[in-house]
Parts: C-alpha cells; sequence; structure tokens
C-alpha cells in the first residue's frame, strides 16, 4: 500500500504539475495540482477496495469519498482549490476498467452536485481536452480525484445536454455578460448552446 501511494505522489509531482508538449496548450497538465499543493487544500489518502473490485463497489467508495469532501475544513476557503486524490488499493491490474465504468456510472449525478470527478489507470483511455491522441490519465496505480467544478470545465461537459445545462446554470452568465476572455471556449459555449438549444 505505501508503495502505492508513492508511485500515485510521484505521477502526481512528476506529470500533473508540469508542463507537456501533448497536452494541447501552456501551463501544465492539471492547472489545479500545484495551486493545491502550496495552499494545504489538496488532500491525498489511499483507499483499500476488497475483492470483487467491481464498479458497484467503487461507486459506494465514490459516494464516502464525496461526504467526506462534502464536510472536510480546507486550510483555504477558495474553492476552485479544494481537492482530493485517493490511491485505490486492491484493485487487481485486470480489474482498473471498473474505475471507468464506475465514473460513468456516477458522472450525471456528480455535476449536478457541482462536482468534477477523474479516475486515472494505467489503461486510461481518457484524452486531452485539447488533444484527443493524448491519453492524459495514465497512472501508474489506479487513482481516484475529485474537486469541484470550475470555468474551464466546459471542456469535459459540452458533450451532453444535462451536464451542459448544470454547466451553464454556474457560469452561463460569464458569457452572457462578456466576462468569458478564453476565445476557444466561448466558441464550444456557443457551439453547445446550439447543439443543446439553449439560450445564448
Amino acid at each position: 500500500m505505501i508503495g502505492q501511494a508513492a508511485a500515485g505522489w510521484e505521477w502526481i509531482n512528476d506529470f500533473l504539475t508540469l508542463p507537456h508538449p501533448e497536452i494541447g496548450r501552456s501551463g501544465p497538465v492539471c492547472p489545479f495540482v500545484m495551486p493545491a499543493i502550496k495552499n494545504g487544500t489538496l488532500h491525498f489518502s489511499t483507499r483499500r477496495i476488497g475483492p470483487p473490485g467491481d464498479a458497484g463497489h467503487l461507486t459506494a467508495l465514490i459516494e464516502n469519498l464525496v461526504d467526506e469532501f462534502s464536510v472536510m475544513a480546507w486550510a483555504q476557503p477558495n474553492r476552485t482549490l479544494h481537492a482530493m486524490v485517493a490511491v485505490i488499493a486492491g484493485l487487481p491490474p485486470e480489474r482498473v476498467s471498473a474505475l471507468d465504468e464506475a465514473h460513468a456510472m456516477v458522472k450525471r449525478r456528480m455535476v449536478r452536485r457541482g462536482l468534477m470527478l477523474g479516475q486515472f489507470h494505467p489503461d486510461c483511455a481518457e484524452t486531452a481536452a485539447r488533444n484527443p491522441s493524448f491519453a492524459v490519465a495514465r497512472s501508474p496505480v489506479p487513482m481516484l480525484a475529485l474537486r469541484n467544478m470550475a470555468f474551464h470545465d466546459l471542456l469535459f461537459l459540452h458533450q451532453d445536454r444535462e451536464w451542459f445545462a448544470a454547466y451553464a446554470d454556474r457560469y452561463g452568465r460569464r458569457y452572457e455578460t462578456g466576462q468569458a476572455r478564453d476565445a476557444f471556449l466561448t466558441t464550444l459555449y456557443e457551439q453547445a448552446c446550439q447543439r443543446w438549444r439553449t439560450p445564448l
């Protein structure tokens, strides 16, 4: 268990916090991680899951993480910096795809609650939002990450009507009032409004 935690933490520090030529933009792979570490708001832990290590067990574990996230005493009040990362111990290598299954099962209700959940494992097929050929979520050990929805999460939420509606409820006014400065996000938002027949 200690070895898995060390490997997960090393990947966070040596990959997520640094730039990568295939990410499709400037800056670190994940822009949240280093600010959260510096502000003491990245909660890192190891969670053990017993056999059979299926998606049902993992969704229960995710719900426990959400419950803890909602009551945690954070070192800083900035909700954008609040994050939890859990290394999932006890998940056999041939069962890591259960993380993808569990993620798909809970994503809709996570998004409705204003939360973003990410899954990471050696075979993860999730790709970078700005480079669909870059498998960005391939970590050496199985992990889950949980944080509050942020403005740039349109990149992950424009493909589904309900996901986009939850995003627009929180951030749509920034686009409507011209506060959104990222041309790429603005275009993506307008396209999603047209696709899902949502008023601009």
